[in-house]
């Protein structure tokens, strides 16, 4: 945020960083026969009570008029823009989002309850809050005189009900975890607003996955994904069943209510037709939750990669052999089993602050604000030499029979030759276009072609297993090539001294099991990998973005 204390009268209305509570106030009652100084407590079902050098006291609302950074603001009764997600999403990304939004525009930003209280920065959703409809706060926008530009609202919705907010119109943008569903989009079409899957409406902004935790005492070496289903609804319900003690699993939950709760349930119990046990413990907060899992040596729980905090992450094993590790690169590449992009969609008409909002958010500018908020962005980072030398034998071991010793080579050599990005080009659905993600990225290649300078760019086509391996192998070139051809348009094919090749190597490396559709879904990429003139200088640089 920019220098508060520059602007004194700012700095007494939009106090950011520390609670309401615990700051000196002035009451003074409204005949003006009376005067209090004292530091707010608190400031709700119309009192004040305040901690005086008499004890602490309550006032009527109604009969005093509260001076001080701490009371409760005015907002305007306008609100300019409705932005609606889950707990742990909306709530950790849009302040950040917000703010950043108004730097840019040289504006302030603040974030008020609905009674105008000042919130601190690490404030969050209410898990447990009886009115859904009352899981909101604004973020007042304002200019260097504290005098108000926008405000914008921040609602708590997930699952179906989040799409219902947009759809009614309700919310003018919403945040998800999910993709909507066939039946929302034909319903958004049908009210006029738009195609909620086209590039124009919907915004990739981040990746998140789900990870089954554990602490770091516990050294498992991997889990399935069927046996963190089967752990979750009580049919593994002993750590010898999976090669540990004989001791009984603790399985720790968020609320029910959570948003993060629901996104587990569809991952990991709904498919199966399994609930989750009984015997789960519910924990109020995710930082409570992940310090739970890490202070018991039997306890374990699904938690978002960015929750994860001290507690350990357990590596997913595929049930074609391959290791999926739970760290951010594995979910950069979104080859990672439970994972999910996370998205926002808005109308096809919106307000002028809404479409100069949509476009800060396809901006490259957020990557940052991304990755502070604890979430994986979408900027491109480089690929450890361990990790790499890992996945090349795993590559190895599962490649295809029909490459010939010759092709293996080539691409070994490529591996050790080259560090590969995180950024990932996959395609829409059926066809070899890139999907909206993957157009947006292209930006993020660019910055790093131009900032880094590699001295080789390999563009390498991969497939699924659905055809031959010769067809295979050419459509996974046609890829690269499409790819190459998007890049060079954007470099105003100024390549520098960076020279650019493709390669298809079909379905020779896979990253996911071909027999499911998500899997072969992820086996038709094309990944980038680069040959730098040193291990240091611009690329190492690059590396601690």
């Amino acid at each position: 945020m920019k220098n508060w204390q520059k602007y004194t009268l700012l700095a007494c209305l939009l106090t950011v960083g520390s609670t309401a509570a615990g700051q000196e106030v002035e009451l003074t009652e409204k005949n003006g026969t009376r005067t209090v100084v004292g530091e707010l407590v608190s400031a709700r079902g119309g009192k004040f009570t305040v901690r005086s050098n008499v004890g602490v006291l309550t006032f009527d609302a109604n009969l005093y008029t509260c001076t001080g950074a701490a009371c409760p603001r005015d907002l305007p009764s306008e609100t300019d823009l409705v932005v609606a997600g889950a707990g742990g999403v909306a709530d950790i990304i849009m302040p950040l989002v917000v703010d950043g939004f108004a730097e840019e525009q040289e504006l302030y930003s603040g974030m008020f309850d609905l009674k105008g209280l000042p919130l601190p920065d690490r404030f969050r959703f209410d898990a447990n809050a009886a009115d859904a409809g009352e899981n909101a706060f604004d973020i007042l926008i304002t200019d260097e005189d504290s005098l108000p530009v926008n405000n914008v609202k921040v609602q708590e919705a997930s699952g179906d009900a989040l799409a219902e907010l947009l759809i009614t119109g309700e919310s003018d943008v919403i945040i998800s975890e999910t993709p909507i569903s066939d039946a929302n989009l034909a319903r958004a079409r049908s009210n006029g607003l738009g195609d909620l899957g086209s590039i124009d409406q919907a915004h990739v902004l981040a990746v998140d996955g789900y990870t089954a935790v554990v602490s770091p005492k516990n050294k498992l070496p991997g889990l399935t994904v069927g046996q963190v289903s089967q752990i979750m609804a009580g049919e593994i319900t002993n750590w010898s069943a999976l090669g540990g003690p004989d001791r009984k699993i603790n399985v720790y939950t968020l609320p029910e209510a959570t948003g993060a709760s629901q996104r587990v349930e569809e991952l990991l119990l709904t498919p199966t037709q399994r609930t989750l046990q009984a015997g789960a413990k519910s924990v109020r907060s995710v930082r409570e939750l992940s310090r739970t899992v890490e202070d018991d040596p039997y306890g374990f729980s699904v938690l978002r990669f960015s929750s994860i905090r001290d507690a350990r992450a357990v590596p997913l094993l595929s049930e074609c052999g391959i290791t999926h590790l739970p760290n951010r690169f594995g979910m950069k590449t979104e080859e990672y089993e439970l994972q999910n992009r996370v998205t926002a969609y808005n109308a096809q008409n919106v307000s002028e602050l809404g479409a100069a909002f949509i476009d800060y958010l396809d901006s490259t500018k957020i990557d940052g604000l991304i990755a502070k908020s604890g979430m994986v962005s979408l900027s491109v980072i480089e690929q450890r030499d361990a990790e790499k030398l890992f996945h090349l034998k795993q590559s190895v071991a599962s490649m295809d029979p029909s490459a010939t010793g010759k092709e293996v080579a080539s691409f070994v050599a490529d591996k050790l030759a080259t560090t590969r990005l995180s950024t990932t080009f996959r395609f829409s659905p059926g066809s070899s276009n890139l999907d909206n993600k993957a157009q947006r990225d292209i930006a993020r290649i660019v910055n790093y072609v131009r900032d880094v300078k590699p001295a080789r760019l390999v563009l390498a086509g991969f497939a699924d297993a659905g055809g031959g391996f010769s067809q295979n192998r050419y459509l996974s070139s046609v890829r690269a090539s499409k790819v190459q051809q998007r890049l060079v348009s954007a470099l105003g094919g100024d390549l520098g001294q960076t020279e650019i090749e493709v390669r298809g190597y079909g379905e020779m490396a896979p990253v996911a099991c071909n027999s499911s559709f998500s899997g072969r879904a992820k086996n038709r990429r094309v990944e980038v990998w680069v040959e730098t003139r040193s291990l240091g200088g611009a690329s190492a640089d690059w590396a601690r973005k």
